[in-house]
């Protein structure tokens, strides 16, 4: 497996709050990649956005719960085009759907899965991904040749955005689960699993919910 990914599951389960887990990850791509921009991502308030996560969700489920077959409510990572702000194009947010298959051994999303729920409101608008889009937004690498044009973004953003936006998605869902009575992602039914990852990447299995417990997993 590796590494970068197993720090995140060991974030996700270990971790004591979510600028905790931030700290870990940003420590991290600042080994690999060294920039200042790293110092600028952890001085965001991570944990601001729990709050407002969470009453989205609750908001959710009363307008428009997911009915009894959805056994895995995944929250997708996904870049989307800015609307409001005209120094960055791209922004960065969750949207919720339901899978109706059960999850492979609690570790991972069957190959086959057929999304059997969108609520009316799926996108989480979550103000803390945005932010850090736009932090590596604006990245200018200088190049080491001085003929060399400067060059926006490169690797350090592509990390960034990967890796931050999965470790973050996944502890602030993480606080929003702890935080929201588990009848009310339940429904009717015995047990649901917590999906979040990007779309086109990893995505992990963070979490189950059943009858007056939610327990974290994000064992890979």
């Amino acid at each position: 497996m590796d590494p970068d990914y197993s720090l995140v599951l060991e974030i996700i389960r270990e971790s004591e709050s979510v600028s905790a887990g931030m700290e870990r990850i940003i420590a991290r791509c600042n080994e690999r990649l060294p920039h200042s921009v790293w110092a600028e991502l952890s001085g965001l308030s991570y944990e601001e956005d729990v709050e407002k996560l969470r009453d989205w969700l609750v908001n959710v489920h009363a307008a428009d719960p997911p009915g009894l077959k959805v056994a895995i409510l995944y929250f997708g990572l996904r870049e989307c085009p800015n609307l409001e702000d005209d120094e960055c194009d791209i922004s960065m947010d969750i949207a919720l759907c339901g899978i109706a298959e059960e999850p492979v051994n609690k570790v991972a999303l069957p190959p086959h899965t057929e999304v059997n729920y969108v609520p009316k409101e799926p996108y989480a608008d979550s103000a803390i991904l945005s932010k850090i889009r736009k932090v590596l937004d604006s990245i200018i690498i200088e190049p080491e040749d001085e003929d060399e044009d400067d060059m926006e973004n490169g690797p350090v953003d592509e990390l960034g955005t990967e890796m931050l936006g999965l470790t973050y998605a996944n502890l602030a869902m993480r606080e929003v689960c702890r935080q929201i009575q588990p009848e009310l992602l339940l429904g009717d039914r015995e047990s649901r699993h917590i999906a979040v990852g990007w779309d086109e990447g990893d995505i992990i299995i963070m979490g189950e919910v059943s009858k007056g417990q939610f327990r974290v997993l994000a064992n890979g």
